[in-house]
C-alpha cells in the first residue's frame, strides 16, 4: 500500500497522556510508472482509516504529517484531489496552516517555488491537538527553490552558505508547529 510505509509513533507525555504521530510520504507525482493519483488516493484513504481506528480506541492527540505529494487546486475553496479523506470537507483533521499563529510567510507552498500548487507538505491535527497549537510556520532557509534557478529566491532568505540549488538542504521547506502540552 505505502511506498515508504506509514509509521505510527506513540509518545507518552509527562502528564501520562499519549501523542500519536502518523508520518507519511505518499506516492510521488512522477509519472514514470503510470498515473500516481490512484495509489495516492488509496494511501490517503488508508491513513484516514488508521486515524479513525486510533480515535475509536480512545486516542485524542493525533498528528498526521509529511509529504503528501499533491498540492491543492486554485479553486475556491481549494480542492485536494487524491487527498480528500485527509483534507476534504468530511475530514475531522485540522490543517495546521489554518490555525491562528501559523505563519505561512511570503508564499503558501512548501516545495520548490512554493506556489499554492506546490504546497505538498502538511501537518494535520486532531481537533484536541489543534486546540493546544500555539504557533507554527514554514522554514525555508534551506530551500533554494526551483533547481534551474541561477539566483537565490527573492521571496525568502536562504542560509548564506547556500549559493546554488545543489547546496540546498532539500527541495521541500520544513513545516513546524508549537504545541502547549
Amino acid at each position: 500500500m505505502f511506498s515508504r510505509d506509514c509509521p505510527v509513533y506513540q509518545l507518552r507525555l509527562a502528564d501520562g497522556s499519549d501523542l500519536w504521530l502518523l508520518l507519511n510520504h505518499l506516492k510521488s507525482q512522477s509519472f514514470t510508472s503510470g498515473d500516481p493519483d490512484p495509489l495516492r488516493s488509496r494511501q490517503s484513504t488508508e491513513v484516514r482509516a488508521i486515524y479513525d481506528r486510533l480515535r475509536a480506541e480512545g486516542a485524542r492527540l493525533i498528528a498526521v504529517m509529511g509529504d503528501f505529494n499533491k498540492g491543492p487546486s486554485n479553486d475556491q475553496p481549494p480542492q485536494h484531489p487524491t487527498l480528500e479523506p485527509l483534507l476534504g470537507p468530511d475530514s475531522p483533521l485540522v490543517d495546521a496552516t489554518t490555525l491562528p499563529g501559523f505563519d505561512l510567510g511570503p508564499r503558501p507552498g512548501t516545495f520548490q517555488s512554493c506556489s499554492l500548487r506546490n504546497r505538498l507538505d502538511y501537518i494535520l491535527l486532531s481537533p484536541e491537538l489543534a486546540d493546544v497549537a500555539t504557533g507554527g510556520g514554514i522554514f525555508r532557509k534551506g530551500l533554494w527553490g526551483t533547481p534551474t534557478n541561477k539566483n537565490p529566491p527573492q521571496d525568502w532568505t536562504v542560509f548564506p552558505q547556500i549559493k546554488k540549488a545543489i547546496h540546498a538542504a532539500s527541495d521541500h521547506a520544513a513545516v513546524w508547529i508549537d504545541l502547549n502540552l
